[in-house]
């Protein structure tokens, strides 16, 4: 989706963007997360944390995060909550950085996710 030799050399315009697709294995429903996202990021609008228990169907974190500043800034978001909904079959929890700025700008020189899960329920 760039049209850059690497994110961050310039800004692009798109309509919509994932990074990050990451899979979590052998959780269990009711397990509690936090997720935490880091950040350098120009003037991007709409980016969701989102799950799925299907890769199908995605569940944001919250509210979208809305980082146009106009310039360049590193930011950290925090989202805790837990994993419920899950059937007795299901164990793969998957994840992904989702930006929707719907022609606009996004202009990012690094972006990072940490998911810590307690699986213990």
């Amino acid at each position: 989706q760039w049209s850059r030799t690497y994110p961050g050399q310039g800004p692009v315009n798109f309509v919509e963007a994932v990074y990050m697709p990451t899979t979590t294995l052998n959780i269990r429903n009711g397990a509690t997360y936090q997720v935490i996202y880091s950040a350098v990021l120009g003037d991007t609008r709409n980016g969701t944390i989102e799950y799925s228990y299907n890769n199908s169907t995605w569940t944001s974190l919250g509210s979208p995060m809305n980082t146009n500043a106009g310039t360049y800034r590193t930011y950290v978001f925090v989202w805790q909550g837990a994993l419920t909904g899950m059937s007795s079959a299901q164990e793969t929890v998957y994840w992904r950085v989702k930006w929707n700025n719907s022609g606009s700008i996004l202009a990012s020189t690094y972006q990072s996710i940490f998911i810590d899960i307690d699986n213990t329920t």
